[in-house]
């Protein structure tokens, strides 16, 4: 389960005095709008670290995917090229596959990228 504080909000610096709280591990309390239970910050720092490389690990699958649908892609094409039915349609569904790991490859860039930039405004905060 990912907790967050909001898309547009960073974790407990932008928090109210009245929304932190000391727990027992020394370091401020979040409330996890996601969960609603309260989370030390200096474990949610570590869980942010966890996301990142899970993001970086999700971004070489979906890019090792795309190159390999791109492959299976291009031969399709030449195979099509005789005019064959059964040709034609692996193309299609090579076309296809080809759409759906660029949109897989889109979607972890966009998540690699979000988690990098927390990262960084978290740096900036400390």
């Amino acid at each position: 389960m990912s907790h967050t504080q909001g898309e547009d909000e960073d974790y407990c610096e932008n928090m109210s005095a009245t929304e932190q709280s000391l727990c027992g591990f020394g370091c401020l309390c979040c409330l996890c709008t996601g969960c609603l239970s309260w989370i030390p910050w200096c474990i949610l720092k570590l869980m942010k670290g966890v996301e990142h490389v899970q993001a970086q690990e999700e971004l070489e699958t979906a890019s090792a995917n795309n190159k390999l649908a791109q492959e299976k892609l291009e031969a399709a094409r030449l195979a099509a090229k005789s005019g064959d039915d059964e040709d034609k349609n692996k193309l299609a569904a090579a076309e296809k596959e080809a759409a759906e790991a660029e949109e897989a490859l889109a979607r972890a860039v966009e998540v690699e990228e979000r988690v990098r930039a927390e990262g960084l405004n978290e740096k900036k905060h400390n």
